[in-house]
């Protein structure tokens, strides 16, 4: 008796074993299925990847794809030593991206849009992830169609912040992000902002009474703590009240490109 029970326990675990192995690498062949399209439809005008493109690996853990040097999409220059994408790329799934050195974005007329570092993410999209031409970013904005940023972490000079938000599309078809925060290290930011002139003494004193205002300070520590929105809107990027970076406006191609003249 006792032996046509384990048995049926090691069937079981066998069987079961057999399905996380075949879901594992289904996950993965999609997820490297979108990755060749992604690079097969762009030239290096619109996608260059600085390093060899990654393999799927991982398993038995979540798949998992690594690109190295960074990469330029659309004229901006993502500068990073590694990132980590991780998850099962599959629609309400949360996917992991991790930079862990950090990330500098750049463009041909601006050397250092915004650094980053100690980035981390977890993202999923309920649903699903449009291909990125205009038409279906236009319907799936149309749809109120969001990804979800169940949490993140980054840090951008002094300040340390965590939350989570949504990522969606405006009508331009711009990016939209809205982070709730819990953010440290404003006080300095304010004073290297005011110190390089870009922002005078009378907004810096506002910004810092505003954020005092609504902080809250550890008693054994000092640190203060603000909750804020962190918000990319219009190419512009605020945390709070202070105006951090621009980003340039975003021009999708489209799957049935106007008639040219005659």
């Amino acid at each position: 008796m006792l032996n046509k029970f384990l048995s049926l326990i090691g069937g079981l675990v066998l069987l079961l074993a057999l399905a996380y192995s075949g879901a594992w690498f289904y996950a993965a062949h999609k997820l490297d299925g979108a990755l060749n399209e992604l690079y097969e439809r762009n030239t290096e005008d619109d996608l260059k990847l600085h390093a060899p493109a990654p393999t799927i690996k991982g398993f038995p853990f979540a798949p998992s794809a690594t690109f190295k040097e960074g990469l330029t999409y659309k004229g901006v220059d993502f500068i990073f030593e590694e990132m980590t994408v991780s998850g099962y790329a599959l629609a309400g799934l949360p996917v992991t991206v991790h930079i862990p050195e950090g990330v500098r974005v750049a463009t041909a007329l601006q050397s250092n849009v915004i650094t980053l570092t100690e980035v981390k993410a977890s993202v999923s999209a309920p649903y699903g992830i449009p291909e990125l031409y205009e038409e279906d970013l236009r319907a799936w904005q149309q749809e109120g169609a969001v990804i979800d940023v169940n949490f993140y972490q980054a840090t951008m000079g002094p300040v340390k912040m965590h939350g989570n938000g949504l990522i969606t599309l405006d009508q331009d078809l711009q990016p939209l992000v809205t982070l709730a925060t819990k953010a440290t290290g404003y006080e300095e930011l304010i004073g290297s902002l005011e110190a390089a002139g870009n922002m005078s003494k009378v907004a810096a004193t506002g910004a810092m009474l505003a954020l005092n205002g609504l902080a809250e300070e550890n008693p054994e520590t000092g640190v203060k703590t603000v909750k804020l929105t962190v918000i990319l809107q219009y190419q512009k990027l605020r945390i709070g009240p202070l105006a951090i970076a621009q980003f340039p406006e975003i021009y999708w191609d489209r799957r049935t490109p106007p008639d040219q003249p005659l």
